[in-house]
């Protein structure tokens, strides 16, 4: 569902090339899935920056401040980063490709069974530039007994620009290190090298700055729609910087948070249960995001791949402002405890929509109602029974299909459908999806040639006790 993480802030302000979270993608995608796919993504995120950036530069006489451009010289010391009886990490040297510094790891393995070095990924994604975390330096090499691997990775500089980093001055790196038989050897947690530039006048920058830059505002096309900097967590543990709503040359609207951990440990924050315009479009978790201690971290979600997780475009749900979204913020620590849980809600605009106009009540009882929508037809040919749900009691409830109970025009056919758990005076949507081979099996081409549509609806409280077990039934023609 999301797509590749080192693109997912720079796509915002970047070409749609770059874009980050899909489908799902929620850092999306159907809830249960979304961090198996955030996993299988991490491990192709480091593509090489793209040569046709080159051509964009500006005359490199000029200094990194009139251009807004990251500094292009600095260096560092070899740096021996991790060190016990049988392994060595070392920072060899840092230089810049393609506007993007990248270093040279060298990895020692003098054990007696081979280990696998990573850094960066889903999984283990603690690192930094100055005072903000990263998505780059990605690693994942793996070292026989008694050998030695060298590496070069990278960290996105349009990123850097964006952040207002104008000299590198402090590189922050982890890694999860396991044996051949993937038991945990270590988990480094964030090491730091120090650069050439460690020591120079702090020139003040910051990402709020950046993003408010003409300069950088018209390198990469974007507007800002909506800047808020009151704290939205409230917290003595991670606070709130500012939430700002960024759209995109390529028309792609995205929500940033800025969050600061002010703890003495690492912690996480967690996105969840997005309400857009007053509808649930993802419950359960849609992003975990690392943080180090006395480091800063934007989170970025993009609108319009929540839309997509539930089935729709923006206009096709027709939804012309985004005016507020809801949603879970929760800290855990390096363990997954929780430390805290805190409900945000950001106003972004002032419209008052409704989802899709013209549904048709199919249930209401027990104070619970569903309607149906729409179905669309997705890209790959499949296609999305829409319905909304409605939960008016004073409890938790959970809607899920019955497996095995969809019929198209009197067929039966499988079908993708994930349970819908509201909480009391929420609407969500419910999206039953069919795939085009499916759809084949049904003689069915298109949405205009189904006449009804039949399943069970499953209806389960907190205690999953059963409410009810109705048969939903829709005629469209």
């Amino acid at each position: 569902m999301r797509k590749k993480m080192v693109a997912a802030l720079t796509s915002i302000f970047i070409a749609a090339s770059l874009a980050a979270c899909g489908g799902n993608s929620g850092t999306g995608s159907p809830t249960a899935n979304t961090d198996q796919v955030q996993e299988s993504e991490a491990a192709t995120e480091q593509t090489e920056p793209a040569d046709e950036q080159t051509s964009n530069q500006q005359d490199e006489s000029q200094t990194a401040t009139e251009t807004g451009k990251l500094s292009l010289d600095t260096t560092i010391e070899e740096t021996v980063l991790f060190e016990d009886d049988n392994t060595r990490i070392i920072a060899e040297s840092l230089d810049f490709k393609y506007n993007s510094p990248y270093l040279h790891l060298k990895f020692e393995n003098n054990g007696d069974k081979a280990l696998s070095f990573v850094s960066g990924s889903i999984g283990y994604s603690g690192n930094s530039v100055n005072g903000y975390m990263v998505d780059g330096f990605y690693v994942n090499v793996d070292v026989e007994p008694g050998k030695t691997a060298l590496e070069e990775t990278y960290v996105n500089g349009d990123l850097l620009n964006i952040l207002g980093i104008e000299k590198i001055k402090e590189i922050g790196i982890g890694f999860d290190i396991k044996d051949s038989d993937y038991n945990d050897y270590a988990q480094t947690g964030p090491l730091y090298i120090a650069t050439s530039d460690a020591d120079g006048a702090d020139d003040g920058e910051t990402y709020l700055k950046s993003i408010q830059n003409k300069k950088i505002t018209n390198l990469y096309g974007y507007t800002m729609d909506h800047l808020d900097e009151n704290d939205f967590l409230q917290n003595d543990q991670l606070k709130g910087i500012s939430s700002c709503l960024i759209t995109n040359k390529d028309g792609v609207q995205s929500l940033f948070l800025e969050v600061e951990n002010v703890s003495d440990k690492v912690l996480n924050i967690r996105v969840s249960n997005s309400i857009v315009n007053g509808i649930q479009l993802v419950s359960g978790s849609w992003t975990s995001e690392t943080i180090n201690p006395g480091k800063k971290r934007l989170v970025s979600i993009s609108l319009d791949d929540v839309v997509s997780h539930a089935g729709g475009t923006r206009e096709e749900f027709g939804i012309t402002e985004y005016s507020t979204v809801k949603m879970d913020l929760d800290c855990l620590d390096n363990n997954m405890n929780n430390i805290f849980e805190q409900e945000a809600t950001f106003t972004l605009g002032d419209s008052k929509e409704s989802f899709m106009a013209g549904q048709t009540e199919v249930y209401n009882d027990n104070d619970l109602k569903v309607s149906y929508a729409k179905t669309l037809k997705d890209e790959y040919g499949g296609i999305h029974l829409l319905f909304l749900l409605e939960n008016n009691a004073s409890k938790d409830n959970t809607f899920d299909v019955d497996y095995d109970s969809l019929s198209i025009n009197g067929t039966m056919t499988d079908f993708i459908s994930y349970s819908k758990t509201l909480s009391p005076e929420v609407k969500s949507i419910l999206n039953i999806e069919v795939s085009k081979y499916k759809l084949e099996d049904v003689k069915i081409t298109s949405p205009e040639e189904i006449s009804d549509i039949e399943f069970k609806l499953e209806i389960r409280d907190s205690d999953y006790n059963e409410i009810d077990n109705p048969t939903i039934q829709v005629t469209t023609k």
